[in-house]
């Protein structure tokens, strides 16, 4: 299934729900990210540049601790088009509340578009 968001984030998460991940193989988060040169220079300055899923709120911490962390993948600037990045749930267990966060310096924002759940 899709959730149909339409947030614009600068350093936190959105939440999505209570999901089992272990009923899906991926997830697809379609985001935009300003390709102003805050972001760009944050982007490249900083070590993780990951867009993630959380058991957790995250908002206003740049990069989450470990144990918060489900899934990620690493994401690159690509302007304010909607681009898909596809996160791998193979062997995912987790069954609890799901947000979707991004590492991010101040200064930096991201459209989060849809999110599509994959069996």
């Amino acid at each position: 299934g899709g959730i149909e968001t339409g947030a614009l984030l600068h350093q936190g998460s959105i939440g999505v729900g209570e999901i089992n991940l272990a009923n899906y193989s991926k997830v697809i988060v379609y985001i935009g990210i300003d390709n102003s040169d805050v972001t760009i220079n944050a982007h490249a300055a900083n070590a993780a540049n990951r867009l993630m899923l959380t058991n957790s709120d995250v908002s206003m911490v740049m990069s989450p601790a470990a144990e918060q962390i489900v899934a990620y993948v690493d994401y690159a600037p690509c302007g304010w088009a909607v681009t898909a990045f596809e996160i791998d749930l193979t062997g995912v267990d987790y069954n609890g509340p799901v947000y979707v966060t991004y590492d991010t310096l101040p200064g930096t924002f991201m459209l989060f578009s849809s999110i599509e759940f994959i069996a």
